[in-house]
């Protein structure tokens, strides 16, 4: 068993053993039992078995063990987390791309259609002609669904925001 720690979250020193913590606070407002978390960019299987939102404390059963380093990903196939699919880091990030005129931008967590049309609009809004192609990473079966919903099961490419 593994309890993962979304707040006051204690120092590598102060860390207990089989605790672990994770610096997302809604976090156990989205989980509940039976719920899957992958942890170390998908090398870690995880399933949930207890939370406490009031602690911030989340019990799961290791199902796939492995290491885990800090700076690796948390991912959770099933679950809709609260949160913008653009963070500030990344609009920063594509005014920067946008004034080297790249000729792709790459969008990681789609989770809806609704996502990469937010970034078509960023691009669009840019000064200048030059509109690169977007290339959407989509790690969520959610967002399998909702692309195909969207396009009527037909394949996309982004000929360049439009």
């Amino acid at each position: 068993m593994l309890t993962l720690l979304t707040r006051d979250l204690p120092t590598a020193e102060e860390l207990p053993e089989n605790e672990l913590p994770v610096r997302l606070e809604a976090l156990p407002s989205v989980v509940g039992p039976g719920h899957v978390i992958m942890l170390a960019d998908g090398t870690v299987r995880l399933l949930v078995k207890e939370v406490d939102p009031a602690t911030g404390r989340i019990l799961t059963l290791v199902e796939d063990g492995g290491p885990i380093s800090t700076a690796k990903g948390v991912n959770l196939p099933d679950v809709e987390l609260p949160i913008p699919s653009l963070t500030e880091k990344d609009l920063r990030d594509l005014q920067f791309a946008l004034g080297q005129q790249v000729d792709y931008i790459a969008q990681s967590f789609v989770r809806s259609p609704d996502d990469i049309e937010q970034l078509r609009k960023l691009i669009n809004a840019h000064d200048g002609p030059h509109r690169p192609q977007i290339i959407a990473k989509i790690e969520k079966r959610t967002a399998v669904g909702a692309t195909r919903r969207h396009h009527g099961g037909k394949r996309c490419r982004d000929g360049g925001a439009r």
